[in-house]
């Protein structure tokens, strides 16, 4: 029994001996009516009424718990003490009635409760009554404690794992956290004042109870809003904001003070902090400290300071998120910002979860933590915009945005966006970027609004380069033997020539130390000043014709290998790309020893790794904060790298016919072979599940890092597909091996050899599918089938942690998707809780991935599966995050609903086509079935669905559609035109695309329910494009698809 259903069930026995016991020990009167009656009297109906509530409230089966573990001694001392009251509260309630019954046909009252009773017990029946109340009354004093005690033991530990949880996390969730603590102490001490006194108190009792509950309740939001701020943290998120270097001691401070802004160019920063302005811009060259300034102002302890000059006593969130071009998606996307700006503001505020993320609030208490839905743009949107929209917001909040230059979306929208949320009276936003033009248009128009980093850091550089320099201990040496003014002039040589970039006064004090360190002259070191390029990307060019010409192969592949990876690459992947210039056929040997995943191990390898890297490349590499991947100094040398001319450069040093992308691959499955992978399902706290993906979920991902590669240079260099088919040959062989030695957890081989392969399928690398779909049976799913097919891998459509997205598929999706159906691969097919159709429409209103279902209608996904066999009649489910319970409908009505996600042309015409390939497919649409969950997995109640009215299905996803609502209408008069001989089921379409369009135009229902069964859909569509005007030629166009169609 649960701690708090075992403190009820007991309060309620106390209650009942308390009553009871009561009622035989006084001696006030028992009246059969109500004439008479005084308070300190009682009436049989008013006994009979609260006897019957007692009855329900001790029935047995309102004790049970799940029934899945056994009771406890006392859980069962418990339950066998609320049967027993019950039998007696049973018993009582009948002589009572009885009594009631009598009317005025007996005594109009009793002297007391014993002697009422007497009319029916015996003396000794009423004594043995009087004394098993006596001894529960006494009995549920210790169980009371008991329960209680426990109740309160349990939430403690609760509160103390969300203590350890939430870690360093200085936050306003610490404040609620401390609040349940308190609460929970409060009611110890009840607890223990309870037992010293001997004898419960009934408003004691209630007192307990109600606290206990309210505090239970509590703490299980508490922990639902940390779950919930967990899966909206992601890996990456502090990453880049570790790898800005912090400012150099007294440098920036003056951003912080209160200057003479007005006799500038640059707006301060200090003054809008204090005032009520809503967005100012950080700009400035390539290099010149803007994400350090911005870095520095969001930590700083002043900001908040001043900021409560702008929100007064309110203590202001202040959040920070860094754009990264070369780092993982989630760095450079909208949606790695807008999920550390949630992450960021429910931290500080976790009580505004259930406000900001309502559907996911609701789904959470029936969500496995192993099977979170992931984060979609439309809920991410929506969150964000409740929190701009709101008049009330309880905490105001100052967001710091560098590297929007860095986002690889569209730059123009994310201006406006930004702008948009900052007209809020309760946020304020700083951004940083370069001066480009989409930047400058958007922020540039107020000077009080605007810093150009370059034009006001001259001091900061003065400052840097003097102490840089005077750190040397040749420095004061040198400084002293010669002129003062000597001195100064270098570093005012330094200062005027860095033209305010931070990074090129960073590396040229870094080579000048080196030229103290080799005794140069103050002469000496004003002739290197003067040899170094003003430019930067020609400094970093002069940087590397300087490394020794015997690395030269070594520092092209590093720097080509790094370029190209579309996200920095671990440290290992060095180490054995390196391997290569001894040994081309490194990747295909076995090793000869093994690698822990974690320990002091894989620090030296990266220390040492990161080492012999930094003295063939200069620097530009260097070992992330963390030790675990290798970074560049700083985007400008990314950019650098992907000049024309340093490419040239860089190919005409590396080994011939190099190819990045193929020699990462190696080193990648080299690395793989040689770890050993822990297993998922030792991990304590992990669900043991059925799923290799899941139980190799390490090795997944590092083999998908690796076959990533592959699919690159296989699309990039035809010659090298032997070679690459060789390797992933070799691979297959390898993980057997692997699978024997312990390496990967898995006791079924052929679980995994499928996991390889569905991943091989998935990497879409196409020269190895060729030659591996020619052998039969290959890509047959033999074990764990039911969870996943070979058709998601091939369309990236993997379910759970396997999904990808598909929207940069091309061509040879669809080559790949024929050739496995043609196979025999069914579209059909359920595996896990998905059959293809779900995968590509989305299980769930709210988490629909538009980004899929577009990308798989432009590029003819639906098409192909309809062409071989998909039936648009299997039944698919999905739910709402207002309605838990799921409905089932036929694929082709889920497939009609979505029609509301399709804004272009393009799409529409595509739509359009996919939905008659349907429609002709189905024989009968008048009388299709929908069902509605009623209990569990199994009990459906059917209905026709066109009566479906569950607020999701009729809910606009989009407030305002391009063309009015035209193409819903269009589709509408599709979808009718094939129910012309079927009255019945026109008349109820009819009716649901009424209510439907009317979500979005009144006046498009309305138009909806003019529609006459007799009235074609070509008649139809010329009398408005006559009436209209449109002679634009869509019509044509429309009527030759739907010639090819028919």
């Amino acid at each position: 029994m649960e701690p708090l259903t075992a403190l009820a069930l007991a309060g309620n026995v106390v209650q009942f001996v308390e009553f009871v016991g009561g009622l035989l020990n006084k001696t006030c009167k028992i009246y059969a009516s109500t004439s008479g009656l005084t308070p300190a009297n009682h009436h049989v109906q008013e006994i009979c009424g609260k006897l019957a509530l007692f009855s329900v409230s001790l029935q047995p089966q309102a004790l049970t718990s799940d029934g899945t573990t056994p009771a406890s001694p006392q859980s069962q001392a418990l339950k066998d003490c609320a049967t027993a009251c019950k039998r007696d509260c049973d018993d009582l309630l009948c002589i009572m009635r009885a009594l009631a019954d009598k009317g005025t046909k007996g005594p109009k009252h009793w002297r007391s409760f014993s002697a009422a009773l007497a009319h029916t017990l015996k003396s000794g029946e009423i004594k043995d009554l009087r004394d098993r109340i006596a001894d529960r009354q006494r009995l549920m004093l210790l169980q009371l404690c008991a329960v209680s005690n426990e109740t309160v033991q349990l939430i403690s530990d609760q509160l103390a794992q969300l203590k350890r949880s939430i870690g360093d996390w200085h936050t306003r969730s610490s404040a609620w956290l401390g609040k349940l603590s308190e609460t929970e102490k409060s009611l110890q001490a009840q607890v223990a004042r309870l037992t010293s006194h001997g004898s419960p108190n009934p408003a004691d009792i209630e007192s307990i109870c109600s606290g206990l509950s309210r505090l239970s309740i509590e703490t299980l939001d508490y922990q639902k809003a940390m779950r919930i701020l967990d899966t909206l943290d992601y890996e990456e998120r502090p990453a880049r904001h570790a790898k800005i270097p912090e400012a150099h001691q007294a440098t920036l401070a003056w951003s912080l003070k209160d200057t003479n802004a007005d006799h500038q160019t640059s707006g301060s920063l200090y003054r809008w902090l204090r005032s009520d302005e809503g967005l100012f811009w950080v700009s400035g060259k390539p290099g010149s400290g803007k994400s350090t300034l911005m870095k520095f102002v969001a930590d700083h302890q002043d900001t908040r300071k001043h900021l409560e000059q702008w929100c007064g006593p309110r203590r202001p969130v202040v959040l920070s998120h860094y754009f990264t071009i070369h780092g993982t998606p989630i760095q450079k996307s909208l949606e790695g910002l807008r999920r550390t700006l949630l992450f960021g503001i429910l931290r500080e505020e976790p009580k505004l979860t259930a406000e900001l993320l309502p559907t996911r609030w609701d789904r959470e208490a029936t969500t496995s933590t192993q099977h979170q839905l992931p984060w979609t743009q439309s809920e991410l949107e929506s969150a964000l915009q409740r929190i701009t929209r709101t008049t009330a917001l309880p905490v105001p909040i100052c967001l710091f945005i560098d590297g929007l230059d860095e986002y690889t979306g569209d730059h123009l929208e994310i201006c406006q966006t930004l702008k948009q949320m900052a007209k809020s009276p309760f946020i304020k936003i700083c951004v940083s970027s370069r001066p480009w033009n989409d930047f400058e248009d958007s922020f540039g128009g107020s000077r009080r609004s605007k810093l150009y980093m370059h034009e006001v850091t001259e001091a900061d550089i003065r400052d840097y380069t003097k102490s840089r320099l005077s750190e040397h201990p040749r420095w004061p040496v040198l400084a002293s033997d010669t002129d003062v003014t000597a001195a100064k002039s270098l570093i005012d040589d330094v200062v005027v020539k860095s033209r305010g970039v931070f990074l090129w006064v960073f590396l040229v004090t870094r080579l000048l130390r080196e030229g103290l360190s080799n005794d140069d002259t103050i002469s000496d070191l004003m002739r290197r000043v003067s040899s170094f390029p003003a430019d930067l990307h020609q400094f970093f060019r002069q940087i590397l014709s300087s490394v020794d010409s015997f690395y030269h192969e070594k520092m092209a592949g590093m720097l080509l290998i790094a370029r190209d990876a579309d996200e920095p690459l671990p440290v290992p992947i060095f180490k054995y790309h390196e391997l290569e210039y001894d040994d081309e056929g490194f990747a295909l040997k076995e090793p000869t020893e093994l690698l822990s995943y974690f320990g002091n191990q894989s620090l030296q390898l990266s220390l040492s790794v990161s080492r012999r890297i930094n003295g063939m490349c200069k620097g530009f590499l260097e070992l992330e904060a963390g030790g675990r991947r290798m970074v560049f100094l700083h985007r400008t040398v990314f950019d650098f790298l992907r000049t024309p001319e340093m490419s040239d450069f860089l190919y005409e040093k590396a080994t011939r016919n190099f190819c990045p992308s193929f020699s990462t691959f190696k080193a990648w499955i080299a690395w793989i072979k040689r770890l050993q992978f822990p297993c998922v399902l030792d991990t304590p706290g992990v669900d043991q599940q059925a799923d290799p993906f899941v139980d190799m979920e390490e090795f997944v991902s590092k083999l998908r890092e690796a076959l990533k590669h592959a699919h690159c240079a296989d699309q990039k260099d035809g010659s090298l597909t032997a070679k690459i088919i060789q390797l992933l040959d070799n691979m297959e062989t390898s993980m057997l091996r692997m699978l024997k030695r312990g390496q990967i957890s898995m006791t079924d081989h052929s679980v995994a050899t499928n996991v390889y392969r569905q991943l091989v399928l998935e990497a879409h690398i196409t020269g190895h599918l060729k030659q591996k779909l020619l052998i039969p049976g290959y890509f047959k799913n033999r074990n764990g089938g039911e969870r996943r097919s070979c058709l998601y891998f091939a369309m990236r459509l993997a379910p759970d942690r396997a999904r990808l997205p598909i929207s940069f598929l091309g061509e040879s999706t669809r080559w790949l998707l024929k050739e496995l159906l043609k196979q025999g691969h069914d579209p059909n097919k359920v595996c896990g809780s998905q059959n293809l159709w779900t995968a590509l429409m989305g299980e769930h209103d709210d988490y629909i991935d538009y980004d899929n279902f577009c990308t798989a209608l432009k590029k003819g996904f639906f098409d192909i599966m309809l062409e071989h066999g998909a039936d648009p009649r299997v039944e698919i489910a999905f739910s709402r995050g207002d309605n838990l319970k799921k409905w089932k409908t036929p694929s082709w009505f889920r497939f009609l609903v979505l029609a509301r996600v399709i804004q272009n042309r393009p799409l529409q015409e595509a739509y359009e086509r996919v939905l008659n390939l349907m429609l002709n497919k189905i024989p009968s649409l008048g009388y299709a079935r929908g069902y509605l969950q009623h209990t569990g997995d199994t009990a459906w109640n059917e209905s026709d669905v066109w009566q479906i009215r569950y607020p999701g299905i009729l809910s606009p996803i989009l407030t305002q559609l391009p063309d009015g609502g035209e193409f819903l209408f269009t589709v509408t008069l599709n979808v009718l035109e094939r129910l012309s001989f079927d009255l019945e089921g026109f008349v109820r379409a009819q009716l649901w695309f009424s209510t439907y369009l009317a979500k979005y135009n009144p006046a498009l229902g309305e138009k909806v329910l003019a529609v006459k069964p007799d009235q074609s859909h070509a008649n139809l569509r010329k009398r408005m494009l006559e009436k209209k005007g449109q002679g634009d030629g869509r019509e044509t166009q429309r009527r030759k698809t739907r010639k090819l169609i028919h």
